[in-house]
């Protein structure tokens, strides 16, 4: 009987270390499987942003040369500044796309001039400097009350 027992322990025994040996390969996998789709997610953003991206690269249009028929728009972003001209006529809509396109500015985000929030709509009415802020798409799309910057 005393045999009996101590065998019984010794298959407890590697039953218990076995059993602990595949909850830490279950973890292993389960923490590989969480990198890969974090990772997965990631690249899946990273194609968006190259498509969107591309989409505004699509609606971009060449800058126009004759300074006189022109205004000049200056970006700012986190005290970088960027310039492009514009026509006479244009509306912030271009400026916009081409802000979109640049690839050190935030995938979304809204155009402020005076502390005032600039919409697609609004024309340009001279020589403007414009400051670039961070938006989430949902915020974005809601401060400008407009899809077109954010459809793909």
């Amino acid at each position: 009987m005393i045999e009996g027992l101590s065998l019984e322990r010794e298959r407890l025994s590697q039953w218990r270390l076995l059993r602990k040996e595949q909850e830490k390969n279950l973890q292993d996998i389960q923490e590989k499987e969480r990198a890969t789709t974090d990772e997965e997610r990631r690249n899946v953003h990273v194609q968006n942003e190259r498509i969107l991206r591309d989409v505004r690269r699509g609606r971009n249009m060449e800058e126009p040369t004759n300074e006189t028929a022109t205004y000049k728009v200056i970006l700012v972003y986190r005290n970088e500044k960027t310039e492009r001209r514009f026509c006479h006529g244009a509306v912030f809509q271009e400026v916009y796309d081409w802000a979109g396109t640049l690839e050190e500015l935030p995938i979304h985000f809204t155009l402020h001039s005076g502390g005032k929030l600039i919409l697609h709509s609004d024309h340009i009415e001279g020589n403007s400097v414009v400051h670039v802020s961070r938006r989430e798409k949902e915020e974005a799309s809601s401060l400008l009350a407009s899809e077109i910057m954010h459809k793909m």
